[in-house]
């Protein structure tokens, strides 16, 4: 079984139907449940989040890094608190926007 099924695997034992067609998600346990499921290369939530800008429209990138900070800002779209709020259930969309192809690149990258 390859990772991101063990992943979704993972992530829809705990869910409960919702309606047909759909479920709901305990943040929590998604959250819980994506830290088992780390990046191999902990220093690949930088590419991650690059591609998340290019999706929303970036044409610039900048980063900041100190010892203990890193900062990204970029000219796309900036995300909404709805995008924030959708972020571990736009894992389960197969298509999708820009939009939703940025959160799901987020969520991996948390």
């Amino acid at each position: 079984m390859s990772k991101a099924a063990e992943l979704i695997e993972g992530l829809t034992e705990d869910a409960e139907f919702d309606s047909d067609g759909g479920f709901s998600l305990d943040r929590e346990k998604a959250r819980q449940k994506m830290r088992q499921f780390q990046l191999s290369d902990p220093h690949r939530y930088v590419l991650l989040l690059v591609e998340v800008a290019a999706q929303l429209g970036a044409t610039r990138i900048d980063f900041e890094i100190d010892s203990d900070d890193m900062i990204m800002r970029f000219d796309g779209r900036a995300l909404s608190w709805e995008d924030l709020d959708e972020l571990y259930t736009s894992l389960f969309v197969k298509h999708g926007t820009p939009g939703i192809v940025a959160r799901r690149q987020l969520a991996l990258a948390c």
